[in-house]
């Protein structure tokens, strides 16, 4: 009979171990284990080997990269400088950027950084800045990219802008930027004194929605067609209705303004309300109508030249165009006379010159013709203001001038009419 203990018997139904007594089941689990902690021993150093490649590579494009970076430790000490961080920090060297000191600047809310080389130079830099591990410690990597350059075009270009808002808004003329789609983009103040709108009121409508005349839609369509297709510059005259419903008439001169690539982006139409300017013209040339109907003679079926009587302007132009300037200058010294009180003896000149005209046997058309002839002289390139002075003080110098003529015929009837300075024409010979 075996004295074994009967619990490791098969039979017994116990546990069956191996010659050191290690349940098997046990062994297998321990086997395992090791084997997962080789595997994992294994994977931590690939990944430690990937972490210290990528660690390298990363180094590597800080150190390549042309913008200054900076690794910052927890407490916000500098503890590494890229190549171009140490560019910096030498041209900067005032500053004491270093090893162990913190960055020696603080970021606007723009996230922009400002550094001053020299008193009136400042440099500009948009800052960025992450969290990272750097040596197993937490850590900022900042960076900085120089943006001097770009903010010094920006302030030029912010500075032209301001600079063609202040010529836009105190030019008296009418200025309106369209798109192209004719919408209101620029509307400076004259158009708003003109119009009654303010820009914000017209800002983004059509040209034609509420300021054009409908007549004149159509006119302006057409000009801004061609002008987007390529189309030169343009002139046109057009009417619009103020905020008031009133009718102003306004010259415009549009031109194409280039946008992307060769297409047109706006159109610029600069104006000048000619509304008063019109109303004389039209009023001046009515009196002119009104004038020369006054002097032309009655109809008869005798004619000055059955008379013998011909007109000062067909007698002798030359003597008439000296009559015309001595009429013009008697009108230049009344206006004088007018606004800077000063006497020039116009009495003695329009006498002296009723004299000239009455040995010429000049009639009332030959007076009106010489008002009308100076009138035009003298009102040449002078203001509305200037030419109806000249307009007034010309009418009084014509009836002072039809006046002392009656007086000097009446004087010279009884005697004959006085001989004329140089023969009339009836007396000259052939060819003379």
């Amino acid at each position: 009979m075996s004295t074994g203990n009967k619990n490791n018997h098969p039979a017994s139904g116990g546990q069956v171990h191996d010659k050191q007594g290690m349940d098997p089941d046990v062994v297998e689990e321990m086997m395992r284990i090791n084997n997962e902690l080789v595997n994992f021993k294994r994977q931590l150093l690939k990944n430690h080997t990937l972490l210290s490649q990528q660690e390298a590579r990363f180094r590597k494009v800080i150190q390549e990269n042309p913008d200054p970076v900076f690794v910052l430790d927890s407490t916000y000490n500098v503890v590494f400088l890229s190549n171009a961080a140490e560019e910096l920090a030498d041209q900067f060297h005032s500053l004491g950027i270093g090893i162990g000191n913190p960055l020696p600047f603080t970021v606007a809310p723009s996230g922009e950084v400002s550094l001053s080389q020299e008193p009136d130079l400042n440099h500009v830099f948009d800052m960025a800045e992450v969290e990272t591990i750097w040596d197993e410690e937490r850590a900022f990597i900042v960076s900085l990219r120089r943006i001097t350059e770009r903010k010094q075009a920006e302030q030029d270009l912010l500075n032209e802008r301001n600079f063609s808002d202040a010529i836009l808004q105190t030019v008296t003329s009418l200025v309106v930027v369209l798109d192209g789609d004719g919408r209101v983009v620029r509307f400076n103040r004259a158009c708003e004194q003109a119009s009654g709108y303010t820009f914000d009121e017209v800002k983004g409508l059509r040209l034609w929605e509420d300021l054009l005349h409908p007549a004149d839609v159509k006119k302006v369509k057409l000009s801004l067609g061609r002008l987007l297709t390529g189309g030169k510059d343009e002139d046109n005259e057009t009417i619009w209705v103020t905020k008031a419903g009133d009718s102003r008439l306004i010259a415009w001169h549009y031109s194409p303004m280039p946008g992307e690539g060769q297409g047109v982006g706006h159109v610029i139409a600069t104006g000048s309300d000619i509304t008063f300017q019109r109303e004389i013209e039209n009023h001046r040339s009515r009196e002119n109508i009104s004038l020369e109907e006054m002097s032309s003679p009655i109809p008869s079926k005798t004619t000055a030249a059955t008379l013998g009587v011909g007109s000062l302007r067909d007698f002798s132009p030359a003597l008439f165009a000296n009559l015309i300037g001595e009429y013009a200058r008697l009108m230049d010294m009344a206006v004088d006379m007018l606004h800077f009180k000063v006497d020039h003896n116009v009495p003695r000149g329009v006498e002296k010159m009723s004299e000239e005209l009455g040995t010429l046997l000049a009639g009332p058309r030959d007076l009106t013709d010489l008002f009308l002839e100076a009138l035009k002289k003298n009102s040449e390139g002078v203001s509305p203001e200037k030419s109806r002075a000249y307009r007034a003080e010309g009418r009084i110098l014509l009836i002072e001038l039809l006046g002392k003529l009656v007086q000097y015929y009446r004087n010279h009837c009884l005697s004959g009419l006085p001989q004329m300075k140089t023969p009339p024409f009836w007396e000259k010979e052939p060819g003379q």
